[in-house]
This record gives structure tokens, sequence and C-alpha cells, in this order.
């Protein structure tokens, strides 16, 4: 058995995982994991709960762990044995025995051994194998038996610890909250990604005889992550941090020109969306799902998962920015009705399917997307989705917040700017998630993220699809259109409905201004995507046509300008802005009077050459 697991599993990356009593633990250096179970080993607990998110590094820390303890394992020591229990269609008191004798020991051996030794039961995969009771169990009581359970944070509802607590006998009786411990995994460090990263590097140079790795191999790929601006606080999830490094080299970035980069950001967190679905699809694929939700499962992969996946983030993505007044966590209570949040954190199985493979954490009745930059980004595709404007008319257009401005991005009279309006860890002081921590082979995880290498890139540069055409996953967008306009019309006519806003465009409902984390996407994606251009400049020329000011021209004319978009081609005169749109600060600065407002307001929008010498008249 020792020699199978330090042969299978010594060469992998690894950055030691730090932990926590509590999500909501006071900040400051967490201790190491691996020393927390060193220490449980040692005590009179029985039941050790591991929680952290998708790709958080469970998995690859259950087999540190076993790699820990059969290096120091000496002749009558503990045995650690590891259960996959995606495998296991119900718990039984043999497991053990079962296990051991996956390995060759007779049955009277594996009693033996059971009864005479103590056991270390690492048990990987809770969520996945669909359990909602305790796995210790009363038999397990009566021996030697430690165990360690990893679960996903999101599949656990409040008061969740009672169905991890041992199932004792009366020796036990009463005190079984005193038998169990948990801990749950925090976000990388700035100094765990620098060691990721360098042993990324050393994992994938040319295997070469006595080959050295210059240092400059990692220096370059440093300066390049660092490059891309706020790319640091997402990847301290290490399945992130994989997908990043995996798509560097398809990157065009210049780490000394900041301003050649203005595209990578949105590339990458497109491959990360899409790649994270991609997984969590094939997470829920090898799960032991009931046969209710199998069915309901197998819908949603023949209509086209990812596309369902990508409606419901931005929705509640909007929802949230609606309901929450800035609150980027979300805390649901069946006992409180409220519409909009039992539309994305109620019990229907379609909406549970949707939400586990959302990019979503959660803790108790807490839920919110593991970072805040994922919020914002799902916002900017409500605005514009290159992936719907491909193939679908979508219910778009309405009213101007102003009163005018017409279908904003629209040509005639079809609508683009997508039919969401459906309306983050804790979100840390950085935004980030409470979630983090090591991986083998640039993969979350044997559970989470077996599909994912960061060896290989599994991405085209430029490409917004994902790969899911593998594992027997659809390609991204590829569900039939008959199977999402059903969709539409069952969310239209659902009771609980957030769609409060789908009949206006909600380009024309926000001020891009005021969200400048929404606008910096829209701006990259200008940068990048023609047809985006071409969207917001029949949007400038419609404003004309109205007699009220645009909203939507104004966005549109911010959007462009911060783009780097040359406008010189388009006659602003005549086109009409809301006087509000920008602050009474740049106004002041403008030194005009009031009635030159909206004149003033164009002014703090547009390069001030194109000001002077293109605009004849401010009305």
């Amino acid at each position: 058995m020792r020699y199978k697991v330090l042969e299978n599993r010594s060469k992998r990356i690894y950055v030691p995982l730090r932990a926590n009593a509590s999500p909501r633990a006071s900040s400051g250096e967490s201790p190491l994991l691996l020393t927390t179970l060193v220490n449980f080993l040692e005590s009179e607990r029985r039941v050790f709960l591991l929680l952290g998110g998708a790709g958080s590094g469970k998995s690859a820390f259950c087999w540190q762990f076993m790699l820990k303890l059969w290096r120091d394992y000496k002749e009558g020591g503990r045995i650690p044995i590891y259960v996959d229990l995606r495998e296991i269609e119900r718990p039984r008191d043999d497991l053990i025995v079962t296990r051991l004798q996956e390995y060759g020991f007779s049955d009277a051996v594996s009693r033996e051994l059971l009864n005479r030794r103590q056991i270390v039961l690492v048990c990987d995969g809770y969520d996945e194998s669909r359990l909602s009771t305790s796995l210790y169990t009363k038999r397990l009581c009566q021996l030697n038996v430690k165990m360690v359970i990893t679960c996903r944070n999101t599949y656990l509802g409040r008061n969740y610890q009672g169905r991890f607590y041992p199932l004792g006998d009366d020796k036990y009786h009463g005190k079984p909250s005193e038998l169990f411990e948990e801990a749950t995994i925090v976000p990388f460090s700035e100094s765990d990604i620098q060691d990721y990263v360098n042993q990324h590097v050393l994992h994938t140079a040319p295997q070469e005889p006595f080959a050295a790795i210059p240092a400059s191999r990692y220096d370059e790929t440093w300066k390049k992550l660092s490059a891309i601006p706020n790319l640091m606080n997402l990847v301290t999830n290490p399945f992130l941090l994989s997908l990043a490094l995996g798509a560097l080299p398809s990157l065009a970035i210049d780490p000394l020109d900041p301003a050649k980069n203005k595209a990578t950001r949105l590339e990458l967190f497109d491959r990360f969306v899409d790649e994270w679905i991609r997984i969590n699809i094939c997470r829920l694929q090898q799960s032991n799902l009931s046969q209710k939700d199998r069915t309901a499962f197998n819908s949603l992969l023949d209509e086209g998962y990812s596309w369902y996946v990508k409606d419901f983030s931005k929705r509640l993505a909007v929802a949230m920015h609606e309901n929450q007044k800035g609150d980027l966590v979300v805390k649901f209570s069946r006992r409180h009705n409220e519409p909009w949040k039992t539309e994305f954190f109620g019990a229907e199985i379609e909406t549970t399917l949707l939400r586990e493979v959302s990019p979503l954490s959660r803790y108790g009745s807490l839920h919110w997307f593991i970072h805040k930059s994922l919020f914002d980004y799902f916002r900017s595709l409500v605005l514009y989705d290159p992936d719907e404007s491909y193939e679908d008319g979508l219910d778009g257009g309405g009213d101007d917040s102003h009163g005018g401005g017409g279908h904003s991005f629209s040509n005639g009279n079809q609508g683009l700017s997508g039919n969401m309006s459906g309306n983050s860890g804790l979100p840390g002081a950085n935004g980030t998630s409470t979630s983090g921590g090591s991986t083998g082979d640039s993969s979350s995880g044997s559970s989470e993220s077996n599909n994912s290498s960061s060896g290989s890139n599994n991405f085209s540069a430029g490409s917004n699809s994902s790969s899911e055409g593998t594992h027997g996953v659809p390609e991204n967008g590829e569900g039939s259109r008959q199977g999402k306009e059903s969709y539409r019309s069952r969310r239209k006519a659902s009771t609980n409905n957030s769609r409060a806003s789908t009949s206006s465009n909600l380009f024309s409902k926000e001020n891009l201004l005021e969200d400048p984390d929404v606008l910096e996407f829209l701006v990259e994606r200008a940068h990048s995507d023609p047809r985006f251009r071409e969207r917001l400049l029949s949007t400038i020329k419609q404003s004309k046509a109205s007699p009220v000011p645009s909203l939507a021209a104004a966005n549109a004319i911010a959007i462009l300008v911060r783009s780097g978009e040359q406008i010189d081609s388009v006659d602003l005169t005549g086109i009409r802005v809301p006087s509000d749109y920008v602050s009474e600060k740049y106004k002041e600065l403008a030194k005009l009077s009031d009635n030159y407002v909206a004149d003033a307001t164009l002014q703090a929008i547009l390069p001030l050459p194109y000001y002077n010498y293109r605009l004849r008249s401010p009305k």
C-alpha cells in the first residue's frame, strides 16, 4: 500500500494549504492545514471536516496528507486509507475491509487489522456522493478509526455540522460535537502564488538531462501574470491559477507596455468561466445523482448546459445589483418570502443544478460569487454578450431612462443587448472568496478537476467557447434554440420572477461612469469585438433622432473613447446626452455655465482635441 501511494503521488506540484476553523475567522496568518490534521490525529476527536470551494485543493491535500502518513509510517502504526466517495453507492460498515481487500489482504487479515490498528480513513468528495447523513457509524465508533471528510461549502446549508457527528454508542452519547472538528481552506497569499508559479515553470520545462531552468523563465512568467490588471486577486484559487498559467503562452502580453494588454484580462475571464463551467459539469456528471436529478441534468446537457449556467449567473448578478444595494453576499432563508432570492437559491432541481455549476461560494445561508470581479463580469455580459449576438435575436430594446434614445444596441427594430435583466469568497478585503489551496499537476484535485491540467493548453486564442466536447459534455452554445426559448418562456411565466427590468434595456438605464468595474469590461470588449463597436456607433447615431437626451449614447461614447476607438468620422453634432451623466466635479472643471451643461458632459467624455475642433455648437 505504501509503495503504491508514494509511487503514484510523490511527484506533484504542492503548495502547503492554510485553513481557518471558520470562514469568518479573524484576519491574519492562518495555521497550516497539515499541522492542524496532525494535531487532530493526536487528539480524542474522531471526525475532521475539510471545507473549501470548487478548485480550492481539497482532493490534492488529501493525497498530500496520505503521503505524509505513509512516509512517517512505522510497523504497527496508523494505516491511512483513501476513499473516493463518488465510487460508493451506499456507505457500509465494512468499507475499510473492502478497501484493504482491494490491496490484496484476505478477509481475515483485514478484519484483524481493523480491530487491532488505528485506521485513518480519508473520505474525499462528500458533496459528490450526494450524501446527507453521517459516515461515521456506530460500528466505526467501536473501533480505533479517525475520519477526514472533504466537502464543497456550496453543498451544505445551515447547521450542517450535525450530519458529520459520530453516531456513537453509549460511550460517546451526549458529546458528539466534542468529537468533531472542521476547517475551511483560505485563499493563496502572494507568496503561495509565487511558489506555485515556480513549481509550474519547473514541471513544464523541457525534460532534458542535467538541463538547468533559467531564473528568467520564472521572471518572465511572473511579469506576464502581474501585467494583467487585477488578475492576482482572482487566481488565489489554484484551479484558476492553473488556467491562467495554461493560457499565458497564447496571449500577447508585453509586461513593459500595459497599454498593449487591454484585452488580455477579458480573454482570461472568458476562458476562466468556460473552463469553470466545463469542469463542474464533468464533476456533476460523475456524481451520484438521484434519478430525478439525473433526468434534469441530462435535459440541461442536451439543450446546452453552459448557456443555461451563464444565463443564470447573469440574471443573478443583475438581481443582486438591483436588490442588494451594494452588498455582495446574499442571505437566503426559505422562511422569508423574497421571490427574487427564491428564484436563484430555492430547492427546485433545475435551479440547484445551475447553481452548483455557477462560480458561486456558500457558507450556510450566505451565497456570493467567488470573486467580486466575476460579479462585474457577468453584469457586463448582460449589457453585451458576444455568444448571444451570434445566434439569437434577443428581447432587449426598450425605454431610455431619460425618455429617449430609442432601442440602444439595435439595428432596425431588433434589440441586441441581452435578454437578461434578472436581477460574491465570504468576500475578503480584496473581494476574494474563502477558498484557495494547493493542487497537484496543476489540477485542483482528483475529484474536483481531474480533467484539467496546466501542462496542456485547452484553449485557442481569442475563443469564447469552452472545450466541453470532451468527457461527454456538449460544446458551449450548441444547445438547441428551441430549448433556450422554452427555458426563457418558463422564466417569464414563473411567479418567482426577478425580471422586473426585462422590458427595458439596461444599457439605457445604467450610468456606466458610476460603475467603473463593469465599464472596464465593456471597454475591453469594444477593443476586441468589432460587432460591439458597430452597435455602439449605431446607438450614437440613433440618438440624433430623439428630442430628448440619451443615456445609451453617453455610455456608447464613453466606452468607445476609452477603448481607443477612433471616432473622428462620426459627426457628434446634435447628439444629446443627459446633463447629469457626469458628476458636478467634471462640470466645474469644464468651467461652463449651466446653459452649456450638456456640452460640458460631452467635453468630459471626449478627448479635448476632438471636442475643440469637431463640435461647432453646444446645442
